[in-house]
């Protein structure tokens, strides 16, 4: 793909949207950006950027919110993920791309749509979180691999949870950082790593600071009961929308087509 003016600002605008999302409300940046990269690079590339690109912000909202990380669930969610990506990599291959994503809307609109109407109270009641985040954390593994899209489960489980947002952040943007970083080492040793993605990687990194910076300055004019709700509804929205639409890769272009459009 020939990358023209309006091509690079459109890249710029989708990074920097997507990173003021990561860091206003700990999660984010790859659902954002999923929805509209691969149209522009094609499905394989974009998958390569987003996971490298938002290290920058998770890395970013994670050294922010640092303090608030809940240990226990942390340690056994990420073990589940580290173990699961493998899976997620082999469900890429072996299971069409458009029902994963539909599924997992279906799935994700649920618990969020049933996660509003959960009082505060009845979040502190919840038992057996240890469980809870080692599937959480084995649905984002494999989700990550598969599709980039890790952040959803975890997402739920944290939401059910009675932390602040700061707590729910640093969870979220830690957990989603060590995972992206050992998919980019996969996908490294895999050889999906070239020259083209590596530009538009780095072109992406002061647009992830500056919409990272961003976020967290709108993140601090929140209130918690009002930060809940909204975390909530953009999971349903961005649930509505993986139902309706499926996987990116039916409007993305071809590996053929990519290749006699490429930046070499």
């Amino acid at each position: 793909m020939e990358l023209d003016l309006l091509l690079i600002i459109s890249f710029v605008l989708i990074i920097t949207f997507s990173s003021l999302t990561q860091s206003s409300m700990g999660f984010g940046f790859a659902m954002v950006a999923m929805t509209v990269l691969p149209m522009m690079v094609g499905i394989r590339d974009a998958n390569v950027i987003v996971s490298i690109a938002s290290l920058i912000p998770s890395a970013y909202a994670a050294w922010i919110y640092r303090k608030g990380l809940d240990s226990n669930s942390f340690v056994s969610s990420t073990i589940a993920a580290v173990c699961t990506l493998p899976l997620g990599l082999l469900a890429l291959k072996m299971v069409p791309a458009d029902l994963l994503i539909r599924a997992t809307g279906i799935a994700i609109l649920f618990i969020a749509v049933e996660g509003l109407f959960h009082r505060k109270s009845e979040l502190k009641e919840m038992k057996n979180i240890r469980l809870w985040s080692i599937i959480a954390g084995a649905c984002s593994g494999i989700l990550s691999g598969a599709l980039s899209i890790g952040g959803p489960p975890i997402v739920a489980f944290a939401t059910r949870q009675s932390w602040n947002p700061k707590q729910f952040k640093a969870f979220v943007a830690l957990f989603l950082l060590i995972i992206t970083a050992t998919k980019v080492v996969g996908m490294t040793a895999l050889g999906l790593v070239n020259s083209q993605v590596l530009w538009l990687s780095f072109i992406a990194i002061p647009f992830c600071f500056a919409g990272g910076k961003l976020g967290v300055w709108i993140s601090d004019k929140i209130d918690p009961k009002t930060f809940r709700i909204i975390v909530l509804c953009m999971l349903a929205m961005i649930s509505l929308g993986m139902i309706v639409r499926g996987s990116p890769e039916r409007d993305a272009p071809t590996t053929q087509e990519s290749s006699t459009t490429s930046l070499d």
